[in-house]
């Protein structure tokens, strides 16, 4: 049973950090968490077993920095690497990946700052759809969840519009230049991948409408909390989109993924950054990859933040369907829809059901 030391005007506080901050001005330490954040059971979460296998890490020099001296077979072995931590994993780490560690050092600062400023500061962006261009919340779609999740973010769109909070200063210049460096990977990846499919670079970016491709980028942080083992950062779901790319602030391993039916703690690379199988792509790919499972942990003392970028194909300019070379063997496993679509389709529902399972045929 769990019983809240806090005063019942604090549990309705629109922040998980501020609900930590003013815990902590009303009680020496709070041993206890409001019961809303109980997202698992103790016993159930006491006996899964966390695996530590070792997640595939793929050096993308050759594929980023494209040159007349990178050859046909070294592309070939990039590509067959990420063909198979998707078909395997669902993910990967990206070492050698072109973000300046300087830049991601920045982006981090920037985040942390906007997450210390004032909440009726924070407040002027809230909002309960993420579809919105700037949108800070906590705990993530709290009209749809029972419970609430020991999560604060701030999520804005930032391509093919570039959106961004009036403060803190740097803000807007520093996520903008993240933006565009990781949306060019994640572009890359995309085709990349699909290469391994067997279609051409042309093809994947018309199919998909690359150039006009949505991306949003968000800032997650996760509080100190008093009873970790009962609570989540996030609930196992899959991202929407067809990669979203991940970097994070300290070693604290929060992030954990489904492989192979165990959950397996990821254990980044510093400076790395972590790459996600999303839905779109798995809609493309009729099957062939899949989107990856993966939930949040969170910890009694450290504070965890997490930088994601993700893109999709563009808005509403193209119906996402299995690519036709796909199918021309085996039957589509999903019918066509486009981002917006989808979009609002993953967002009525609660994040912890997978959205895929509507459109699959």
């Amino acid at each position: 049973m769990v019983t809240s030391v806090l005063p019942s005007s604090l549990i309705s506080s629109s922040s998980v950090k501020e609900l930590v901050i003013n815990s902590s001005h009303n009680s020496t330490e709070a041993t206890s968490m409001p019961s809303v954040y109980v997202a698992r059971n103790p016993a159930m979460a006491a006996a899964e077993i966390i695996g530590h296998e070792e997640i595939p890490t793929i050096d993308l020099s050759l594929l980023i920095r494209r040159s007349e001296k990178t050859s046909a077979d070294e592309r070939a072995k990039v590509i067959q690497q990420l063909g198979e931590a998707c078909q395997d994993w669902g993910c990967f780490m990206a070492v050698n990946h072109g973000v300046p560690e300087d830049l991601q050092r920045k982006m981090i600062e920037a985040y942390l700052d906007f997450f210390d400023m004032k909440d009726e500061e924070k407040q002027r962006y809230n909002s309960k759809s993420f579809i919105n261009s700037v949108v800070y919340n906590a705990s993530f779609d709290q009209t749809t969840n029972e419970v609430l999740y020991w999560r604060d973010g701030l999520i804005t769109t930032v391509h093919p519009t570039f959106n961004s909070p009036d403060q803190p200063q740097n803000f807007r210049l520093i996520s903008e230049e993240f933006s565009r460096r990781t949306r060019e990977i994640a572009k890359q990846l995309v085709v990349a991948i699909c290469e391994g499919l067997g279609l051409e670079e042309n093809r994947t970016e018309e199919c998909l409408g690359l150039a006009s491709c949505y991306q949003a980028l968000s800032g997650n942080l996760y509080p100190p909390c008093p009873q970790p083992e009962l609570a989540l950062g996030l609930p196992p779901h899959s991202d929407a989109g067809l990669l979203s790319v991940l970097m994070q602030n300290n070693s604290f391993p929060g992030l954990q993924v489904m492989h192979n039916g165990n959950w397996v703690q990821v254990q980044l690379i510093p400076n790395s950054l972590f790459i996600v199988v999303s839905d779109l792509l798995e809609i493309f790919s009729n099957g062939k990859y899949k989107s990856l499972l993966h939930r949040v942990t969170v910890d009694k003392k450290m504070t965890r933040l997490s930088v994601v970028t993700a893109i999709g194909s563009s808005w509403e300019g193209v119906v996402v369907a299995p690519a036709v070379e796909l199918v021309e063997t085996e039957p589509a496993a999903f019918r066509g829809i486009t981002y917006k679509d989808y979009i609002r389709h993953y967002q009525s529902g609660k994040l912890n059901k997978r959205p895929l399972a509507a459109i699959r045929l």
